[in-house]
């Protein structure tokens, strides 16, 4: 994505994806046996990159904020539907539904980003 470099929350963004990785490292590594304290910590580190997009806009065009915004929220719900195939949900069917609707969600993701570099190459080539 194209970050508007003069501004200083660009630094700050990438600092705190990259954070934001090397805490789910952290706890994949040390919080083996607790899934849900895994998710805990995934959920508010996705909820604190979905607040620092909103708020500060680092993308140098709307669209790329936009599209930041919705990967960082399509992540959010991700993470959250992941409750659903721990113990939460005993019966393996209803699990086994929800994990239709995670795989539509997630080719709609990809569908959207694929569309989007798709229009940015063409774009490009153009010029």
């Amino acid at each position: 994505m194209n970050y508007e470099t003069d501004k200083k929350s660009v630094l700050h963004f990438t600092m705190w994806f990259l954070v934001r990785r090397l805490i789910f490292a952290f706890t994949v590594g040390i919080c083996k046996v607790n899934i849900v304290l895994q998710i805990y910590i995934s959920i508010f580190g996705s909820l604190a990159l979905i607040s620092y997009l909103l708020y500060w806009k680092p993308m140098e065009a709307n669209h790329y904020n936009y599209l930041g915004l919705f990967n960082e929220i399509v992540l959010y719900i991700c993470i959250t539907v992941s409750f659903l195939f721990t113990e939460f949900v005993p019966v393996p069917e209803t699990r086994y539904m929800f994990g239709n609707y995670f795989l539509y969600l997630l080719y709609i993701n990809l569908g959207l980003n694929l569309a989007v570099l798709g229009y940015e190459i063409t774009r490009q080539i153009n010029r």
